[in-house]
């Protein structure tokens, strides 16, 4: 019984991680769309805790809602190199920080503790 049980939880992990990886490849907003939530309530505010910080994994976005005009940050996985910061783009262009920066046409970035206007 318990061997079954281990097989079943384990045969629902591997599904979960073929359709994470589907998703993200495909770009299938039908099962991003789950992802992007489990993000946005879950992973975002955790990862929001440090994010920006000189030792943090994550950096941060600040940017402007373009119809509500609130202010937000996202956690963003940001790259450096001698001249430039690289952001990672999972989702590709279809975020609403991405939207929210091309409207506003600039943003600001928070990464090893440095803050960078940009446009």
């Amino acid at each position: 019984m318990l061997l079954r049980l281990i097989g079943g939880a384990a045969l629902v992990v591997v599904t979960i991680g073929v359709l994470f990886m589907i998703a993200m490849r495909t770009k299938s907003s039908t099962l991003q769309k789950p992802i992007k939530a489990m993000n946005k309530n879950f992973s975002n505010p955790r990862a929001l805790e440090d994010a920006g910080q000189e030792d943090a994994k994550w950096s941060v976005i600040r940017h402007i809602g373009r119809t509500s005009g609130t202010a937000y940050e996202t956690p963003v996985g940001m790259y450096d190199t001698d001249d430039s910061l690289f952001v990672v783009l999972p989702y590709g262009t279809n975020t609403d920080w991405y939207k929210n920066l091309a409207a506003a046409g600039g943003g600001t970035a928070v990464h090893k503790g440095v803050t960078y206007e940009f446009t």
